[in-house]
């Protein structure tokens, strides 16, 4: 299994300008996952990485250098390249083969590694455009790493299953059913702003490809309720997921005195993973932060309960609605008593909460048309 702390995200606006650099054309999403050892990859660092891909991998491209040991591979040389076929092979070949593939003789900058389909011509003086279903690996960063290009292809929903889980303490042995946890290098910022428009504001559409779910609405603050905990465990338990992360894409402040002077500092609040077994008070200790007394989840107008980028919730505080967000191809309906479908829920918004949406025909009428079930494009 990959572990979590060597994955960086590439911002998905980034995506494609980032992968041209590196001689891969059509990028929609990349990781790059670091080597332990900045200065080689370890074996462990090639055991892990062939063990996550090693069944994905259908060829290797190796630079055909006359001063490089490739010349010896087997394997049919195409384009400069020679080409060794790794589908259907033992893990120990894939390997030998990924090894030879990062350390190289000569350079294995141009070295690629291709994943799930390849491509039928190659040129290594040329760009390599990424084809529907295609991903490449590549070295990067003066190898100090590896960068995984992807074009149709979920990285988000496949590094779900090759990564280790942060085990949540419970499983450790400690009792906590929930941590607070830094995004370093901004992973699940970037994870969940690939799905999302952190910029966006309702009633305009905030998921970036509408048509591949199905929208469930609430009022927000029923996310605050000692309820909302069955909602969680029953979307868990629907997901066979035993966790979910809590995210703001929000900062706080804070300020730092020295001697006479002062300074503010902004900070980004770290994530709360979360067991769908917790309790109604340690659900409140999380939401309010009770061990931190620098901020809570409370503060912020936009938060996420993170399951994976099939299933999660949105949620609006200064708008007071929450939205549950279904993948269609997991053909789960609404599984929750208290959340309706859009135009259910803009009928009767709540009594409680939301007294204010009745009077807003024109906010409800476009939220009506961004999220009704039939909805298949982008507003």
């Amino acid at each position: 299994m990959l572990n979590r702390e060597q994955i960086e995200i590439v911002r998905a606006e980034d995506a494609l300008e980032y992968g041209s650099d590196m001689g891969i054309d059509g990028a929609e999403q990349i990781y790059i996952y670091y080597f332990k050892d900045p200065e080689k990859p370890l074996e462990q660092d090639v055991y892990d990485i062939c063990d996550a891909f090693g069944e994905y991998m259908i060829s290797a491209y190796f630079l055909n250098d006359e001063d490089s040991s490739y010349t010896e591979l087997q394997g049919d040389e195409i384009g400069g390249y020679k080409k060794v076929i790794l589908q259907g092979e033992s893990q120990q070949l894939k390997q030998e083969m990924f090894r030879l593939f990062i350390e190289g003789y000569y350079s294995p900058y141009l070295n690629r590694l291709f994943l799930f389909k390849q491509k039928i011509e190659l040129d290594c003086r040329k760009q390599i455009e990424l084809e529907d279903g295609m991903a490449i690996i590549a070295p990067i960063l003066d190898v100090r790493a590896i960068g995984i290009f992807s074009k149709g292809i979920d990285l988000v929903r496949l590094f779900q299953q090759i990564t280790n889980t942060e085990l949540l303490d419970t499983v450790q042995g400690t009792g906590a059913k929930s941590r607070l946890i830094e995004d370093h290098n901004e992973n699940l910022r970037n994870e969940i702003g690939y799905l999302v428009d952190y910029k966006a504001e309702l009633p305009k559409q905030i998921f970036k490809k509408p048509e591949l779910y199905d929208f469930y609405f609430t009022d927000f603050f029923h996310c605050y309720d000692d309820d909302f905990i069955n909602d969680l465990n029953k979307i868990g338990q629907l997901l066979k997921q035993e966790s979910v992360r809590l995210f703001t894409p929000h900062s706080y402040y804070e300020t730092i005195r020295k001697f006479i002077f002062k300074k503010i500092k902004q900070i980004d609040v770290p994530y709360a993973e979360l067991s769908i077994g917790i309790t109604e008070k340690e659900y409140g200790e999380i939401l309010w932060c009770s061990e931190t007394e620098k901020m809570d989840f409370t503060d912020f107008d936009y938060l996420y309960w993170y399951f994976n980028s099939d299933c999660f919730i949105f949620g609006d505080k200064e708008r007071e609605i929450s939205i549950l967000a279904i993948k269609k191809s997991l053909s789960i309906k609404n599984p929750l008593e208290n959340w309706k479908e859009v135009e259910l829920f803009a009928a009767n918004p709540g009594e409680e909460w939301c007294p204010w949406l009745k009077d807003e025909e024109k906010f409800l009428a476009e939220l009506i048309a961004n999220y009704h079930s039939g909805n298949e494009a982008d507003a």
